[in-house]
């Protein structure tokens, strides 16, 4: 947790005094505990948090988090029945996602006779080519859409590059952010000349927010794994490198049956992996109780700090280099990529200084509803 509130209070440095707020993204770690903890030392440079699923949603709602922003799309009944009710339930504020105006109707309906009012946010296209309305005039079309629509306020707009979070080289990514500011600076100038008031520009994550800070054109950033880091963003370059890795999945040497080879509880979707007692990889391989079914391989390959990891299957990880550990020794397994190895475990283990504060659920671990 000290990591943790590190990553917390240099995100709060990084935007004080620039009149940018933190909205900070709990798809990275599903937890309303978290999110408290997070916006409790952010304090005034937070406007709320992000979420990506209406399960993300509901336990943010659960957990009494004021502003809420879901971003993504609300589509069909079940959907909506959810996002209805945990409107009703928020103590605060709850936004949503709109690129096209069938769903802006569908939203209309789904509030109706609600004491609240929804807020949503036009996604703008600004590069990334999956969700979002055109920059300029269609987003503008769309936007007015909303304005018109009962029991909806239009509060912004969201216009946020996933893909740039990864783009290795500062300066790559620094000028990549600035094809997104174009698109931003085009659909500003058609709400302004729609007469449409845009209180809100948000966007940006771990990779790239300092840009869009600095842009004079964001409200607000969006980051998410700031607050864990994992192996893929400390993969990037950075002009300096603010954020420390606060997540670690714990694994257990489970067999060594031979010379050559070992086995731990976790398997193929995590990166480095030093000895969780300190020691350095030799050169045979072990066998770790993680497999895919727990730790997650979509950033590619993991990394050790010797030797290399790889997958035994679903419920194995393969060590090559396990130096002299031994069977019922831990290892420590820095994930590759937080989000979804997160979405893959039940609790948080909070502790500091080897002293555990807490366990808690991830409130919000499950299929993306």
């Amino acid at each position: 947790m000290d990591v943790f509130e590190r990553n917390c209070e240099t995100l709060k440095a990084m935007l004080a005094d620039t009149g940018v707020k933190a909205r900070p993204h709990a798809k990275a770690h599903k937890s309303g505990y978290l999110a408290r903890a997070q916006l409790a030392i952010l304090g005034d440079v937070a406007s709320g948090v992000c979420c990506q699923t209406v399960r993300e949603l509901e336990a943010m709602v659960a957990a009494g988090v004021d502003d809420i922003f879901l971003t993504n799309q609300v589509v069909g009944p079940d959907k909506l029945r959810r996002l209805r009710a945990a409107l009703d339930a928020a103590p605060g504020v709850v936004g949503v996602l709109v690129d096209d105006a069938a769903q802006v109707a569908a939203l209309e309906q789904a509030v109706a006779g609600s004491s609240k009012t929804l807020d949503v946010y036009v996604e703008v296209d600004v590069g990334q080519n999956r969700c979002g309305t055109r920059p300029g005039a269609p987003a503008a079309d769309l936007a007015a859409t909303v304005v018109a629509a009962d029991g909806l306020r239009f509060r912004g707009a969201h216009c946020y590059h996933g893909l740039l979070q990864h783009v290795r080289k500062t300066d790559e990514r620094k000028a990549k952010v600035g094809g997104v500011c174009d698109g931003v600076r085009a659909t500003l100038a058609a709400l302004e000349a729609a007469g449409i008031g845009c209180d809100v520009v948000t966007g940006g994550g771990t990779g790239t927010f300092p840009y869009e800070r600095d842009s004079g054109l964001y409200t607000e950033v969006q980051p998410g794994s700031f607050c864990l880091m994992d192996g893929d963003y400390l993969a990037n370059d950075y002009d300096d490198a603010p954020f420390e890795r606060s997540l670690a999945v714990r694994a257990t040497v489970v067999s060594r049956p031979t010379a050559d080879r070992a086995v731990v509880d976790r398997a193929a979707k995590e990166s480095e992996i030093p000895n969780f007692k300190g020691s350095y990889l030799g050169r045979f391989p072990l066998v770790v109780d993680a497999g895919s079914k727990a730790v997650d391989l979509v950033s590619g390959a993991p990394t050790l700090a010797v030797g290399s990891f790889r997958s035994g299957g679903d419920e194995h990880g393969i060590i090559d280099g396990p130096g002299d550990l031994a069977c019922g020794d831990h290892v420590e397994l820095f994930p590759s990529h937080c989000d979804p190895c997160v979405n893959l475990h039940d609790y948080w283990v909070c502790h500091r200084g080897g002293v555990v504060e807490a366990v808690v659920p991830v409130d919000a671990r499950g299929p993306g509803l």
